[in-house]
C-alpha cells in the first residue's frame, strides 16, 4: 500500500494487521450499495472510526479522574471555584469568562461525545446521492437531510 512521502520515512507502509483490516471491511461494507466511491466510503469508515475512538479516550480519561477522586463532576467542580474565579479575576481570560450552567452543562463529555457525531453524520448523510440504492437517503427525516 503506497502512501504520501514523509520526511524521514519511506514511502510505503505495510498492511494493516488482519484483525483490524476486518473491521475495516466490515465498516466499508455496511456504506456500500448506497452511490458513494469506494474512496469516499473509506473515508467514512475511517474518519467515524477515529471520531469514536478520540471521543472514548477522552471520555475513559475522565472517568478513570472521577473514579480515583472520588468525587462526581460537580462536587469536582465546585472544588476548585474558588481557583477558577480568581483565574478569571485577572480579565486574560474572557471568552472562559463568559461560561454559565448551559455552556457547563453543554461541555459535559457525553454530551460533546452526541455533539460531535451528530455534526459528522449530519455532514455524511449530505454525501448520499439522492436516489440512493435501497431509498435509504429517502428513509432521514427532512430536517436531517
Amino acid at each position: 500500500m503506497c502512501t504520501a512521502p514523509t520526511r524521514g520515512l519511506p514511502a510505503w507502509s505495510p498492511p494493516p494487521p488482519v484483525p483490524r483490516s476486518r473491521r475495516t471491511g466490515w465498516r466499508i461494507r455496511a456504506l456500500d450499495d448506497i452511490g458513494l466511491p469506494f474512496a469516499t466510503m473509506a473515508q467514512i469508515s475511517l474518519i467515524v472510526s477515529t471520531q469514536v475512538h478520540g471521543a472514548a479516550l477522552g471520555l475513559e480519561a475522565g472517568t478513570e479522574a472521577l473514579r480515583t477522586s472520588d468525587l462526581s463532576r460537580d462536587e469536582w467542580t465546585a472544588n476548585r471555584q474558588g481557583a477558577v474565579e480568581l483565574a478569571l479575576s485577572t480579565g486574560r481570560l474572557p471568552m472562559i469568562a463568559r461560561f454559565g450552567q448551559s455552556e457547563y452543562e453543554a461541555s459535559a463529555p457525553y454530551r460533546i461525545f452526541d455533539f460531535g457525531l451528530t455534526r459528522l453524520l449530519d455532514g455524511i448523510a449530505a454525501l448520499i446521492p439522492a436516489e440512493a440504492p435501497g431509498g435509504i437517503r429517502g428513509d432521514l427525516p427532512r430536517d436531517r437531510v
